[in-house]
C-alpha cells in the first residue's frame, strides 16, 4: 500500500485484507508493528471521496485497534 498510494483500488483492497487479517492476533500484532494504521490513514487522506477506501480502512482500524 505504501508504494502504490496512487492506486485507489490497491488502497481499498489492501484495507480489506488488513480488515480480515486483523482478526488473527498474530497478524494483528505484525500489522501494528509495521505501521498499518498510519499507512491506511495516508490512503484515507489521499482518497477522501472514495467510499470503498474509507469504509474498508475504518473497519480495518476498528479490528486493529480493538
Amino acid at each position: 500500500m505504501k508504494t502504490n498510494l496512487q492506486f485507489p483500488g490497491v488502497q481499498e483492497y489492501g484495507c480489506w485484507a488488513l480488515r480480515h487479517l486483523a482478526l488473527d492476533p498474530e497478524c494483528k500484532h505484525i500489522a501494528l508493528r509495521e505501521g498499518a494504521p498510519q499507512i491506511m490513514r495516508q490512503g484515507m487522506q489521499e482518497y477522501p471521496n472514495r467510499t470503498g477506501v474509507q469504509e474498508q480502512a475504518s473497519y480495518a482500524l476498528k479490528n486493529l485497534l480493538s
